[in-house]
């Protein structure tokens, strides 16, 4: 950018190092904050995705859905 080609090289460091270890500090606290949220819908997405596979095989069979999903639950 031709406006910052003008300052010195230090000032840009001085400006750019803080703001990028505030933004990491508060990445960090937003991540502590939604922690077990997020932990809960990516077990919950595996678990589906894998418990997927065989409850296909099972309606492959001629079994119903809901049947299917009972039987992979237990």
């Amino acid at each position: 950018m031709p406006v910052f080609d003008k300052w010195p090289r230090w000032l840009l460091w001085e400006i750019a190092l803080p703001l990028a270890l505030l933004n990491g500090w508060l990445l960090y606290q937003l991540f502590q904050t939604f922690q077990t949220p997020c932990t809960l819908l990516i077990t919950a997405t595996l678990f589906a995705f894998l418990l997927n596979y065989p409850i296909e095989r099972l309606e492959g069979r001629g079994i119903g859905r809901g049947i299917s999903i009972a039987l992979s639950l237990l």
